[in-house]
């Protein structure tokens, strides 16, 4: 089986910003800062 990613860091496939989704799950909160 072969694996794909799909990446969308413009808000054009996604419904979320995929870029706020990933910082809120992995960086440090003063990243909102």
């Amino acid at each position: 089986m072969e694996w794909q990613a799909i990446v969308d860091f413009d808000g054009t496939i996604s419904c979320q910003d995929t870029t706020d989704q990933i910082l809120e799950r992995f960086a440090a909160p003063s990243w909102q800062e």
